[in-house]
Formats: C-alpha cells, sequence, structure tokens
C-alpha cells in the first residue's frame, strides 16, 4: 500500500492480541495487503492519558493516508490524538466508543473529563459517514475507496 498508515488503539485492559485485533490484522493483510500497527498501549489496567498520548505521538505518523482504528477506550484516545495533531484527510473508525465518563467505569474518567472538540477533529477526516457493517466491509470501503 503507497504512503498508507493504518493504527489500531486498543481499550481498557486490552493489549494487541485480545479480542478481535489478531484476526483484523490478519484478513487485512490477507485480503487487502494492509498492514495494521496494532499499538500496544501503556498500562492498559490503570491507563494514563498522557502517557497514552505519548505513545500515539510516538508512533502514529501523519503523513500520508492515515486510517486510525479505536476500540472502546482506544476511540477517546484517537478522538484526542486528532484533536491535538495536525493530520489531515484521517479516516477513522470507531468500535464500541464512549466520550464521557461512566458510572460503570469512574476510573477512567482522566480520559473523558475533558469535552472532545468535534468540529476540530471533523475538519480533520476525510469522509463523514455514520452506518454500521461488518469491520471488514468498512475496512475494504475506506482502503479501497469503493
Amino acid at each position: 500500500m503507497d504512503n498508507k498508515q493504518v493504527y489500531l488503539i486498543h481499550g481498557y485492559t486490552a493489549n494487541p492480541n485480545a479480542n478481535w485485533f489478531p484476526w483484523l490484522k490478519k484478513k487485512a493483510g490477507q485480503n487487502l495487503d494492509v498492514k495494521i500497527h496494532v499499538l500496544s498501549m501503556p498500562n492498559s489496567d490503570n491507563p494514563d492519558p498522557a502517557r497514552w498520548e505519548k505513545k500515539c505521538s510516538e508512533n502514529i505518523k501523519g503523513d500520508g493516508e492515515v486510517t486510525i482504528i479505536g476500540h472502546s477506550l482506544g476511540c477517546v484516545q484517537a478522538l484526542r490524538f486528532l484533536e491535538k495533531h495536525n493530520i489531515q484527510g484521517a479516516h477513522l473508525i470507531l468500535v464500541s466508543g464512549f466520550d464521557e465518563t461512566t458510572s460503570t467505569l469512574p476510573e477512567l474518567a482522566s480520559f473523558t473529563s475533558t469535552a472532545i472538540n468535534y468540529r476540530e477533529v471533523l475538519k480533520k477526516l476525510r469522509m463523514r459517514l455514520s452506518f454500521l457493517l461488518s469491520m471488514m466491509i468498512l475496512f475494504h470501503f475506506i482502503m479501497l475507496k469503493l
């Protein structure tokens, strides 16, 4: 893939080998010849926003075509990353996300205590679509621009 970068930010208590991440990485590689960089977010059992921001800043390259996939708390981090960095024309896939403090996970309040500036995020996205599809169909659509 020419100058296309795909990153996946996992969520709370997860790691790169959890959930559906290995499956997506394998299928994207086999079916689409796309390499997904699954970030290993630091201390996911007790996450710190500053450390997660640093991890993303050190690993996500804003040059070329960027796709960021966030899962759970990774959605909040993906939105924060786009909000704060000079990236244009990004693709964003959010799976099972949230953006405010929840009564069931008060330990994550440090990620959601400040509202996300969605206007800033939206300016940085290539397309703005909201619909539900299977993960591979959506990923295929974005990567091949069908």
